[in-house]
């Protein structure tokens, strides 16, 4: 995998993507939520970068944090995955 530095250095939008998919599913949200947040940052009018932090904050069992970015990026644009993943949130959030 690409190390965190990597992402701060600017490698592409996909690379980020798979770093943060790999570390959500290697169990380290921690650092898929740097990582997603350093997307978020470069990239804030994408609706895929905005919705990739909520999918890490999802896995770092923060659904607060991770509703109300799926809520941001519906707003930019929403999409049936989008919408799929912000009701995992809620439900998480017994709502």
């Amino acid at each position: 995998p690409l190390p965190a530095a990597a992402v701060q250095a600017g490698h592409n939008g996909a690379d980020t993507v798979a770093l943060v998919r790999e570390w959500i599913r290697d169990g380290r949200a921690d650092l898929a939520v740097g990582a997603a947040e350093t997307l978020r940052a470069r990239l804030p009018g994408s609706s895929d970068a905005v919705a990739l932090a909520g999918d890490a904050y999802l896995a770092k069992k923060s659904p607060e944090r991770a509703a109300t970015l799926y809520r941001q990026a519906g707003k930019i644009r929403r999409t049936w995955p989008l919408t799929r993943r912000a009701v995992a949130a809620y439900r998480a959030l017994g709502r």
